[in-house]
């Protein structure tokens, strides 16, 4: 686990539905004239989704799932679909590139065992047509996908909140990613994302912790009960991130019980590699409303701003599940 002296290949992140009210994202509203049909769409995929949302049971959810994947991925190739804000979707995430290449529509399904499923169309834009690109969820059946190379076919599912451009003449971005795996576990992740005209890959193997392994992506995990801090700071080009420990010797290795010990480690971009750079003494406001919007799990007793004002180092919190081991779905 990263944060620990072992570092171990974990599996996949997943995230809760409603942090996507933060990452929306959506490009901001320019003074133009949308078509009446795009109009039209964003009504349509806003009852798909606020139906969605409003399901109780996974078989509904599908049922409304499927209807807004085929409305969206047809409103995207409309023109206008890049600039149009599409704020209606209030619940999904809606990223656009620093550079203006692609823009990605993300959202997750939080099924009745809490665990969670991802969903994602890549916009890229054209004068002829806009290429519509869907990300195929496949995290259930990859086992260590740190060091894996993917693709749109076979996607570690994950709900992107930054997109950094990595400036090296091509499309290429590494992405910051967090979700909510099940009621005892988060992740998050990051990842470098790269636009071909045929494919979307996933996975470069740039990520340098001194330990002669480079990796393909870097995933954290931590318990349920707290949040980690993962931002990139553009002036100093660096990815910042909580120091993740376990709650005690006889917990290393069980990440439903790691925490925040208050100290910061990063990621600095150094001739087109992410370096390790351990306890960073000049970080200051590590965290943002981002880190901030999150549902706690079900029937936890604990108080995040406790646990913001205390932090974890000079008490212990106890996790209120019994099992050692999150049950991966």
């Amino acid at each position: 686990m990263l944060g620990s002296t072992n570092i171990k290949p974990l599996v996949k992140i997943l995230f809760s539905g409603f942090f996507l009210l933060a990452l929306s994202g959506s490009v901001n509203a320019q003074k133009v004239s949308f078509s009446e049909e795009l109009v039209a769409c964003e009504d349509s995929l806003k009852f798909y989704l606020d139906s969605l949302r409003a399901s109780r049971d996974d078989q509904r959810k599908q049922h409304w799932n499927n209807k807004l994947r085929k409305k969206l991925a047809k409103t995207a190739e409309l023109p206008g679909a890049f600039e149009y804000p599409f704020d209606k979707l209030m619940t999904m995430g809606k990223l656009t590139s620093p550079d203006k290449y692609f823009r990605i529509f993300n959202w997750n399904i939080e099924n009745n065992d809490l665990t969670h499923h991802y969903y994602a169309y890549l916009l890229i834009p054209s004068r002829k047509k806009n290429k519509v690109v869907e990300l195929l969820d496949r995290s259930n059946g990859i086992e260590r996908p740190e060091p894996q190379a993917l693709t749109e076919q076979r996607w570690y599912g994950c709900l992107y909140y930054k997109i950094i451009p990595m400036n090296n003449g091509k499309n290429e971005y590494t992405m910051l990613a967090a979700d909510m795996n099940n009621r005892s576990v988060k992740r998050r992740l990051i990842e470098v994302m790269s636009i071909t005209r045929t494919k979307i890959n996933f996975g470069q193997a740039i990520f340098d912790y001194n330990d002669k392994t480079m990796r393909k992506r870097v995933i954290f995990e931590h318990s349920a009960l707290c949040q980690m801090a993962l931002r990139y700071e553009e002036g100093n080009s660096r990815i910042i991130f909580d120091h993740l420990v376990p709650e005690s010797p006889q917990t290393e290795g069980m990440p439903e019980y790691y925490f925040p010990d208050g100290t910061y480690d990063g990621l600095v971009l150094e001739s087109g590699q992410w370096k390790y750079v351990k306890d960073l003494s000049d970080v200051t406001n590590p965290r943002n409303k981002l880190d901030k919007m999150y549902n706690a799990p079900k029937d936890a007793d604990f108080s995040k701003k406790e646990h913001d004002k205390k932090g974890t180092r000079d008490r212990k919190i106890k996790s209120p599940y019994k099992e050692k081991k999150p049950e991966n779905k």
